[in-house]
């Protein structure tokens, strides 16, 4: 009777050893790809940052261009209004004056 208890403690033992070792290697699996997951998106989290450091980069660009694209306009605004408007003295002379500029070439009607 000790030897079929001992055999049937055996076959228990071996039974649960074969099982806790087919767990083990089947948790060790699961743990490798749950690294590799973890690894993969480490890897996306940098080309993120890579990305945002690019786009800040070019936002800090627009914003110097547009800056020196507004003092230019306040420029040109003030060279605007610092034109000086030559007027002619009579009709004849700004009839003169446009005729002179456009065509001349032309000889005038008589």
């Amino acid at each position: 009777m000790k030897k079929v208890f001992s055999i049937i403690g055996a076959v228990l033992v071996g039974i649960v050893g074969i099982f806790l070792v087919t767990r083990k290697t089947e948790t060790a699996e699961k743990i490798e790809k749950i690294d590799d997951a973890i690894k993969e998106k480490e890897e996306k989290v940098e080309e993120v940052k890579q990305e945002a450091e690019k786009i800040q980069k070019r936002r800090k660009k627009s914003k110097k261009n547009i800056h020196h694209a507004k003092a230019n306009t306040a420029k040109l605004e003030e060279k605007k209004q610092n034109i000086q408007v030559e007027r002619p003295a009579t009709a004849q002379a700004a009839k003169e004056n446009i005729l002179s500029k456009t065509n001349a070439n032309r000889k005038p009607k008589a």
